[in-house]
């Protein structure tokens, strides 16, 4: 059977961008309560896959946490094309939760008006 063709996307470094997403003290309190229990973090990272978006958990060495990248670099043609948000935390499920509620609560599915060409803030706990 042949492979699936891969959907490329011609960009350069120079066009990808960064969410900007500054946390609060509210706005952390908010993610800490943010979809407790597993089956809720998981349904929510099943809707921003059904959505193609891509996302990488990883741990981060240089600043000593967890990191979680959401990009929609598949979105071709769409306004979050080549746009990374990034949560991070002490554990990876904190780094994956702050990333969901920033993407679903905070900002909402549009990204469009918080692109930035610089890279994201340090908004670990």
């Amino acid at each position: 059977m042949p492979r699936a063709k891969t959907p490329t996307n011609s960009s350069t470094p120079s066009d990808r961008s960064y969410i900007d997403a500054k946390l609060t003290d509210d706005d952390r309190a908010a993610i800490r309560q943010y979809c407790e229990e597993p089956a809720d973090l998981w349904e929510a990272v099943s809707q921003l896959l059904d959505s193609q978006y891509v996302f990488k958990v990883a741990y981060d060495k240089q600043n000593d946490c967890y990191a979680c990248y959401v990009s929609g670099h598949w979105l071709l043609n769409k306004p979050d094309a080549n746009t990374t948000l990034t949560g991070r935390g002490s554990t990876w499920e904190k780094a994956l939760r702050q990333a969901l509620w920033i993407h679903f609560e905070k900002i909402g599915t549009d990204w469009q008006g918080w692109r930035n060409k610089k890279t994201a803030d340090r908004n670990w706990d």
